[in-house]
């Protein structure tokens, strides 16, 4: 039975989906730079953070989370990179590995930036007593992780503005 099922679909044609977006090929390559500006902005803002050099820097637990974050961005800039050379008609292919990839790994950093924020405002709470001189470089941790999280939510508003795919 399992044979003949194998048998019958390899027959079929291969159709795939294919998604169109509402522009032509001139506003999508502008959504995909304003796609890649959004995903630099966010590696400017990660990396900010970073350079701050606060005494939660040297703790695990604040530590990785930083770390983890850099891998979604790196999987944004491939799946943007690879939307730019696009059409605006995409096959389901070319979707997940453009536009689909860049929404999951924005969640995946908004979920990631989440987490930062609850350690270091965690960390702030534990430590409050040892981090007089400090206090300030993690707070200012704390508003590069909060604008980090609102830019996000802003590209997924951008996301869901300009970039919806209609299946065809």
């Amino acid at each position: 039975m399992r044979y003949v099922d194998w048998v019958k679909n390899a027959e079929k044609a291969d159709v795939e989906n294919f998604y169109v977006l509402n522009c032509d090929q001139k506003k999508k390559q502008h959504l995909a730079l304003l796609n890649l500006c959004f995903g630099l902005v966010l590696l400017a803002f990660q990396l900010g953070a970073g350079f701050l050099n606060q005494s939660s820097s040297r703790t695990a637990w604040i530590f990785y989370p930083y770390i983890l974050a850099f891998l979604p961005l790196a999987y944004f800039f491939f799946g943007a990179c690879h939307f730019f050379f696009c059409s605006p008609a995409l096959s389901q292919k070319q979707y997940s590995a453009s536009l689909s990839r860049c929404k999951h790994s924005m969640r995946a950093l908004l979920v990631l930036s989440a987490l930062q924020i609850v350690l270091s405002l965690l960390y702030v709470l534990l430590k409050r007593q040892t981090l007089q001189q400090a206090l300030f470089r993690e707070l200012l941790y704390l508003a590069f992780l909060l604008l980090q999280t609102a830019i996000t939510v802003a590209y997924s508003v951008f996301f869901n503005k300009n970039l919806i795919n209609t299946p065809v």
